[in-house]
């Protein structure tokens, strides 16, 4: 019995897995409509605050994407490749909003076709950035996990669970880099998902050398992202009188950081609700009131990349449009 050639198995294990990530996009969605409808009185809070308050938030969410293109902007300098404020920002937003908005990381495609199609910039060196962004994002993650790790474990009052849940994210960390590094030594994962990241890790211990102060702005970067998503959303719970401690919110956020690992949702949405409610619970707050304050920050999120990214879309599609009249 003939087997199939390898492109066509990868091929439909390509496609089956979209179809998975779909549906689940899909289930995510109509529960967390489900969850409004039953929950509309604690997420009417939102729309009785000042508009101040509001204001404030919508502020707040506009500061990790500005952060977020400097990162990119960094990044790309890595390469040789000088962008104005149009690309590194327009393109940084666009990526995020397509993100939101279709499934299969639509934005990271888009961002990579328009690179290539006006900047030059070839995808090997694309893909090469992307497993870069990785690796860095999970060394910061890492290296600000172990002392928030301790502050939060001392901080319980009943410690052994949340000692256990340290262990086991500490441990997924540690086989994450294995995998990763031995994937860059022996060739061993040839999964299209994991291509860009493990094959092409290699290439990072060449940028280690040529590279170094970029890299070391980008971990900086990544570093003052994490701490501005983390206040954001410290900002949101107060307005629902939720009081967790910052450096316990900013722990639970690089938890979810890690997530984007394996994008299953679009923009992880459901995913980052879910982690964040489960362990401020743990902590005594309300997982259903936690949840609904997580769901008013997603809301101000995608206001915002919804106003920034219909903008930008156009900025971007009129140069497209100019170049080919």
């Amino acid at each position: 019995m003939t087997e199939a050639p390898a492109p066509i198995l990868n091929s439909k294990k390509k496609r089956s897995w979209e179809r998975i990530k779909i549906t689940i996009y899909v289930a995510t969605v109509v529960t967390l409509v489900i969850f409004l409808i039953k929950h509309r009185d604690q997420f009417q809070i939102l729309f009785n605050l000042p508009k101040t308050k509001i204001a404030s938030a919508l502020l707040l969410s506009t500061l990790p994407p500005f952060v977020n293109s400097l990162r990119f902007r960094e990044m790309v300098t890595i390469f040789g490749e000088r962008l104005v404020f149009k690309e590194w920002f327009g393109l940084t937003i666009c990526n995020t909003f397509y993100n939101f908005i279709f499934p299969a990381q639509a934005g990271l495609m888009m961002r990579a076709l328009y690179m290539k199609r006006f900047l030059h910039f070839p995808y090997k060196n694309y893909l090469l950035m992307q497993g870069v962004n990785v690796c860095v994002n999970t060394f910061v993650a890492a290296a600000l996990t172990i002392p928030l790790s301790c502050y939060v474990t001392m901080a319980q009052q009943n410690p052994p669970d949340f000692i256990v849940n340290i262990l086991l994210v500490s441990c997924m960390y540690i086989i994450i880099l294995y995998v990763i590094y031995m994937a860059s030594k022996k060739n061993m994962l040839s999964s299209h998902r994991f291509d860009y990241i493990c094959i092409r890790f290699s290439g990072l211990s060449n940028l280690l050398t040529t590279a170094r102060r970029q890299l070391i702005h980008v971990a900086l970067l990544q570093a003052l992202l994490l701490f501005l998503a983390s206040y954001r959303i410290f900002y949101m719970f107060s307005l629902f009188d939720i009081h967790p401690s910052f450096l316990h919110v900013l722990f639970i956020q690089i938890l979810i950081n890690i997530t984007l690992l394996i994008s299953i949702t679009p923009g992880n949405i459901g995913i980052s609700e879910g982690i964040m409610s489960y362990f401020l619970s743990m902590s005594g707050h309300d997982m259903k009131l936690v949840f609904v304050a997580m769901l008013a920050d997603r809301t101000a999120v995608l206001v915002v990349f919804f106003i920034l990214g219909t903008i930008f879309s156009k900025i971007l599609l009129n140069r497209k449009l100019s170049e080919e009249s």
